[in-house]
């Protein structure tokens, strides 16, 4: 299906441009990450199908949370001591981690560690 190539054969060096190709060669309408929704919990039971979000709708949540992200960074919400901020997102590894109260945000700047968004 696929054809086998090499890290020679790739010219992406971002995140976001892999994440651009992918969408770019699946389109917005294809499906992109799924999950098998939960029937029962006792006992625990997955229904035999996917439940799929599209590429298109997982790149709408990212754009948004990038967009949010550096209009806290630009407004000065998120500015450190140290010139060199960094943002870490941490999250559940499940469909709606991207939402509270699964999100959590984090500015770190030198020693300290600052929550914009925690659960």
């Amino acid at each position: 299906m696929f054809p086998y190539f090499t890290l020679a054969d790739i010219d992406y060096r971002t995140l976001p441009q892999i994440f651009d190709s992918g969408l770019s060669t699946a389109g917005s309408k294809a499906p992109f990450l799924g999950h098998r929704p939960v029937e029962s919990q006792q006992p625990l039971k997955f229904a035999n199908h996917y439940v799929w979000q599209t590429w298109g709708e997982i790149d709408t949540r990212r754009r948004n949370i990038g967009s949010a992200l550096e209009g806290l960074f630009r407004s000065g919400a998120a500015v450190g001591t140290n010139g060199l901020d960094t943002v870490g997102i941490w999250s559940a590894n499940i469909p709606g981690a991207l939402s509270p109260p699964h999100l959590q945000i984090l500015v770190i700047s030198g020693n300290h560690i600052v929550p914009l968004i925690a659960a």
